[in-house]
C-alpha cells in the first residue's frame, strides 16, 4: 500500500494535507512532517498543511491558509470519519488518501492505510518514509 500512496503523491502537483478537528500533537506533527517530507522529495510540488491551529502547539510549526484548489490530492491523517476532517473543501479533491491509526469507521472512497495497532499516525508515516523514496530531514 505504501508504494501506491507514493505513486499518488508523485502524480499530483498540488497536495493538501488535512487532519481532524481539535488539533492534537500527533495530528499536527504528522501533518507538518509529511509536508516537509514531500517538499524535500519533490521541491516543485505545491504542498499545503491545512486546518485550524492552536496557540498551544504553535511551537510545532505553522499551518497554511485554507484555500480552494482544483485537481488536487487530499491526504487525510489521523481521522477516522469525514465529519471530523478539518478542511472545508475536502469534497472537491480529485483523489483522497487516508492514513490513520484509529479503528475503521468510514470509507473515504480512495486509498486507505489504517493500522489500529500503531501507536500514532506519526509512527505510520515513518514507516511510509522508510518503505518508499520519500525523504526525511536529518
Amino acid at each position: 500500500m505504501f508504494k501506491k500512496i507514493f505513486k499518488e503523491i508523485k502524480k499530483y502537483n498540488t497536495i493538501v494535507i488535512a487532519r481532524h478537528i481539535g488539533v492534537d500533537p500527533d495530528a499536527l506533527a504528522s501533518q507538518l512532517a509529511l509536508k516537509e517530507s514531500i517538499k524535500l522529495t519533490f521541491p516543485k510540488k505545491n504542498v499545503y498543511a491545512v486546518g485550524n491551529g492552536s496557540s498551544k502547539f504553535s511551537y510545532m510549526g505553522k499551518l497554511d491558509k485554507q484555500e480552494d484548489f482544483n485537481n488536487f490530492l487530499l491526504i487525510v491523517l489521523d481521522t477516522p470519519d469525514k465529519k471530523r476532517i478539518d478542511y472545508h473543501n475536502y469534497k472537491n479533491a480529485t483523489q483522497i488518501i487516508k492514513i490513520d491509526h484509529h479503528p475503521f469507521i468510514e470509507d473515504f472512497n480512495g486509498l486507505e492505510y489504517i493500522d489500529d495497532k500503531a501507536s500514532s499516525t506519526c509512527e505510520i508515516l515513518m514507516e511510509l518514509i522508510l518503505k518508499t523514496k520519500l525523504k526525511c530531514n536529518d
